[in-house]
């Protein structure tokens, strides 16, 4: 499942610390072969550590998670809030693959 994941096009709801922690590991030499490619990062906060951390990274940020279902190819969605509501509205709306 992991080798899975690593090849996989992400993207991640909730920009806070998790996300910047996540994103430095996923970043950092021992993945430097594999790294998935993380191809947006949303967040409400705009000075949310992770998002801040993505923007550096040059990945895409949003601060409307909607906003990410319309990037193309996305294979796996991680939501990384502590909102049990919202992860629960995001699997409503989220488009089928």
């Amino acid at each position: 499942m992991i080798d899975d994941l690593l090849k996989s096009n992400i993207v991640i709801v909730g920009g806070g610390r998790f996300c910047k922690d996540l994103l430095q590991l996923l970043f950092s030499e021992h993945f430097e072969d594999h790294r998935p490619s993380v191809l947006g990062v949303a967040d409400k906060n705009e000075q949310a550590e992770g998002l801040a951390y993505a923007k550096q990274l040059g990945i895409h940020t949003t601060n409307d998670y909607r906003a990410l279902f319309e990037l193309e190819n996305i294979q796996v969605l991680m939501e990384l809030t502590a909102d049990v509501r919202l992860g629960a509205l995001i699997k409503s709306i989220t488009p089928s693959q």
